[in-house]
C-alpha cells in the first residue's frame, strides 16, 4: 500500500510545485531527472523510483546503498544500475529485463508505468519467482546482521602529541577521526588520525604514499603538510589549519563571490588538482568547507584547499574486519562534480538543486540563515549549465574543467 502521499514534500512552507531548482525526495530512491531539473520530471520518474523499491525488496539492498552525497548523485546520473541479477543471481531472466527496462537513466528510454504493470504480471505467472522467495528471506536475514566497531577509541581533548617536528594539543574535534589543534607557539594546525589496528602492508603504505604525495606538492593552493608520526599504532597527520572562516562562513558573513572572481579562483583551483590526479590522489570529500580565503601580497587573496581528507580516503583500507568498508572511488569526475557545487556555493550561495547540502554533514551551517541578492539569470543559467554537465560526467577531468572555465571567463557575460 502507498502510505506517504507526498504532499508536503511539494506545497509544504517555502515550497512550491512548479519552482526549479528543488530537490523533492529520498536520494537513493530519486529518478536521475529529479537531480537535474526536478520541474521537468514527469510520471518516468515515478517509473524509476517505483522500479528501484521493487528492486531492493528482490535483492535486499538499494544497488547504490554504499554511496552518499556527490558520489551518490553522479552514479544515478551517469552510470546504468547495475542489473538485480548482479546481487540476486537468480532472478529469472524477465524479471530482469523488466526492471533493466523501468531504470533506463534516460527517461526518454524508460518504459511506462502500464508496460511495466504488464511485464510485471507476466513474470508474476512464471514459477521460477516461487523458487525465489526463501532465497531472497535468507539474502535479507544475512544483510541485517551488524557487528559492533572494536577501532581503537580516538585520542581525547587536551591530549599532547609528541612529534619529530613539534607537539601539538588537541583542542576541538571537528569530525571523527579530524581535529583541529595547537603547536607550541599557539598556531592553529589541523590533525587527522588515521588507526591502523587492522591495517594491511597495502594500506600503510597507501598512508605513506599520500603523505609524501602531499609533502611533494609545492602549490600555495592547498594547506601543506607540517608533521607525520605514528603513535600507539596510529598514524597522524598534521597540516595547515586556516586562521580565517572557510568559505562557508565567509560567505554567510559577507555574501557570494561575483560571477567572474568565482570562474578565476575555481579555475586556479582546477590546475591544482590536476596535479593531485596526476600524484594518484583523488579527494572524494570536497565541500565548500574544504576551502578558504588565504591573505596574499598587495591585499590579494587566494582559494585554499585546508581539508586534505586523508584519514576519510584511508579508512576504506584500515577498516576493521566487522565493517568490511568498500574501496573508495578513483573516479576522476567525482572530484570536478564536488568542486563545480562548491563554485555554485561560492556564486550562489547555495549548493545547487535548491537545497542546502546533499549531505547533511557536508557543510557546518545552513547557507540559507543569511539573505542573499539573487544572480544575474545569465550566471544562474551558466552555472546550472556547469553542474549538469559535471553531473552526466561530461566533464571527465580537471584539465577538462578548466578549459570549460577559462571559456566561461572569456565569455561576455563573466565580465565585470
Amino acid at each position: 500500500m502507498l502510505c506517504d502521499f507526498g504532499l508536503s514534500k511539494r506545497i509544504g512552507p517555502g515550497a512550491s510545485i512548479t519552482g526549479t531548482g528543488a530537490m523533492l525526495g529520498t536520494p537513493h530512491y530519486m529518478s536521475p531527472e529529479q537531480f537535474l531539473d526536478a520541474k521537468r520530471a514527469d510520471a518516468r520518474s515515478d517509473v524509476f523510483s517505483l522500479a528501484l523499491t521493487l528492486y531492493h525488496s528482490l535483492a535486499g539492498r538499494n544497488p547504490f546503498e554504499e554511496l552518499e552525497g556527490f558520489e551518490l548523485m553522479n552514479a544515478l546520473c551517469s552510470r546504468p544500475v547495475p542489473d538485480v541479477r548482479t546481487f540476486l543471481p537468480s532472478t529469472p531472466e524477465p524479471l530482469a529485463l523488466a526492471l533493466a527496462s523501468a531504470l533506463a537513466t534516460d527517461p526518454r528510454n524508460r518504459c511506462s508505468l502500464e508496460e511495466l504493470g504488464l511485464a510485471l504480471r507476466a513474470c508474476a505467472a512464471s514459477e521460477e519467482l516461487s523458487r525465489l522467495t526463501s532465497k531472497v528471506s535468507r539474502a535479507a536475514e544475512r544483510g541485517s546482521e551488524i557487528k559492533p566497531s572494536s577501532r581503537r577509541a580516538p585520542p581525547s581533548l587536551m591530549d599532547a602529541l609528541a612529534f619529530e617536528n613539534g607537539t601539538y594539543s588537541i583542542m576541538r574535534v571537528i569530525e571523527p577521526d579530524t581535529f583541529e589543534g595547537v603547536d607550541v607557539d599557539g598556531r592553529i594546525v589541523r590533525i587527522e588520525r588515521v588507526a591502523l589496528a587492522y591495517a594491511t602492508d597495502t594500506a600503510r603504505a597507501e598512508v605513506t604514499r599520500e603523505i609524501e604525495a602531499f609533502r611533494s606538492l609545492s602549490d600555495e593552493s592547498v594547506a601543506r603538510v607540517l608533521d607525520c608520526a605514528e603513535l600507539h599504532g596510529d598514524a597522524f597527520i598534521v597540516s595547515e589549519a586556516p586562521d580565517v572562516p572557510d568559505l562557508v562562513r565567509e560567505t554567510e558573513a559577507k555574501g557570494p563571490l561575483t560571477y567572474s572572481r568565482g570562474l578565476r579562483a575555481f579555475s586556479k583551483l582546477a590546475h591544482t588538482f590536476s596535479k593531485l590526479h596526476a600524484a594518484g590522489i583523488h579527494h572524494g570529500h570536497l565541500t565548500p568547507a574544504s576551502f578558504h580565503f588565504r591573505p596574499m601580497p598587495r591585499g590579494r587573496r587566494r582559494l585554499v584547499l585546508h581539508e586534505l581528507g586523508i584519514a576519510k580516503r584511508l579508512r576504506a583500507y584500515v577498516a576493521t574486519p566487522e565493517e568490511k568498508r568498500r574501496p573508495g572511488t578513483k573516479d576522476p569526475r567525482l572530484d570536478v562534480l564536488m568542486l563545480v557545487c562548491a563554485l555554485h556555493f561560492a556564486v550562489v550561495g547555495q549548493l545547487p538543486f535548491g537545497v542546502p547540502g546533499i549531505d547533511p554533514n557536508a557543510i557546518r551551517v545552513k547557507p540559507e540563515a543569511a539573505t542573499f541578492a539573487a544572480p544575474e539569470p545569465h550566471v544562474k543559467r551558466a552555472l546550472d549549465v556547469l553542474v549538469r554537465h559535471a553531473v552526466q560526467g561530461f566533464l571527465s577531468s580537471f584539465r577538462v574543467l578548466g578549459e570549460e572555465l577559462s571559456a566561461m571567463i572569456a565569455a561576455p557575460s563573466s565580465k565585470g
